[in-house]
């Protein structure tokens, strides 16, 4: 298994969604929010795709018309960052563990 190097928990806000407690708007923002505080071993790179993942996540938090397919959207292409290697081993070091579920 990854070594993860940071941690993403977004399970109390994903249950919230989940039960339609808040909107995907707010889950947008805070995920943007909570994805600004990583930068663990983060190079120039990897530090340059998160910005853009918390400003494609901002666009969703201020956008009504935005729908759960394009934070989905999004949330894949922050799945991908997450599961950048550090290393170059096997299983060795990741970017970053998300947290969704309890």
């Amino acid at each position: 298994m990854a070594n993860w190097i940071n941690k993403l928990n977004l399970s109390y806000v994903w249950d919230k969604a989940n039960d339609y407690e808040i909107s995907v708007q707010e889950l947008a923002r805070i995920t943007a929010e909570r994805l600004s505080n990583i930068n663990k071993w983060l190079d120039e790179d990897l530090i340059w795709l998160r910005d853009n993942l918390v400003d494609e996540f901002e666009t969703i938090a201020e956008d009504e018309e935005a729908g759960l397919a394009d934070f989905n959207y999004v949330m894949q292409d922050l799945y991908d960052w997450a599961d950048t290697p550090l290393d170059s081993n096997w299983a060795g070091k990741k970017v970053c563990w998300i947290e969704t579920y309890f």
